[in-house]
């Protein structure tokens, strides 16, 4: 099987499913499978963060990654899942857009993303990881919001309240909202906050924030706020 990824978790292959249901299977029953490895979960502790990316796969909602089944062996676990062979929206921008795409697909990509993002929020979910490159085109022209390995879920520890509160330092340095970057608490808008730092990018091509090192960025982004 083609390799169409790899990280520190696993990779991602290219494969093939003939009975994939028909919203997730294109012309040539091609799949994307999540190979997940199981020493790197247990020894980072994160069989729960498992258990959540799958559950919000299993979610069929119009602009979020699909999945079409799980299984495992002696050493991964295996997603199966949508592939979205319009490419990342980094992508698109580098091949297509290097000076910014124009402003009515903005418009049209930025909200599909929001409404990604109100229908996790709803389900109080916070995404916490969102950024050009886990944002990516399905096979009809529709964006897909992927890899939810980040993923807060409230309903599972806290229970039914209103105190949607989460305190982790994590997410990409470049999409993340001041109270993060502060070690304050944070809630569902850090995820809007990052959906508008994709959208300049989207317009104009470059990251809102400019510095020579990190430390600088983050500080141009914390003034940013103020």
């Amino acid at each position: 099987m083609k390799k169409l990824g790899e990280g520190s978790y696993g990779k991602v292959l290219l494969g093939h499913h003939r009975k994939a249901p028909r919203e997730v299977r294109n012309s040539s029953a091609l799949v994307a499978i999540k190979a997940i490895r199981k020493d790197v979960t247990l020894e980072d502790q994160d069989v729960e963060a498992i258990h959540i990316e799958r559950d919000q796969m299993n979610n069929a909602y119009p602009f979020l990654a699909k999945m079409v089944c799980t299984f495992q062996d002696m050493k991964f676990v295996y997603f199966v899942l949508e592939l979205c062979s319009g490419g990342t929206l980094l992508d698109y921008i580098i091949n297509h857009c290097p000076r910014g795409v124009p402003l009515p697909t903005a418009k049209i990509t930025i909200l599909e993303i929001l409404l990604g993002l109100r229908h996790l929020h709803k389900n109080r979910v916070i995404y916490r990881d969102l950024k050009l490159e886990n944002v990516m085109f399905g096979a009809d022209g529709h964006v897909r919001i992927i890899d939810f390995g980040m993923v807060r879920d409230f309903k599972i520890k806290q229970g039914p309240n209103n105190n949607d509160i989460a305190s982790t330092f994590c997410g990409t340095p470049d999409y993340m909202a001041p109270e993060i970057i502060s070690g304050k608490k944070y809630s569902y808008k850090v995820d809007v906050w990052a959906a508008f730092v994709c959208l300049f990018e989207l317009i104009e091509g470059f990251s809102p924030f400019q510095g020579s090192t990190r430390s600088e960025e983050h500080t141009s982004e914390l003034q940013s706020r103020q």
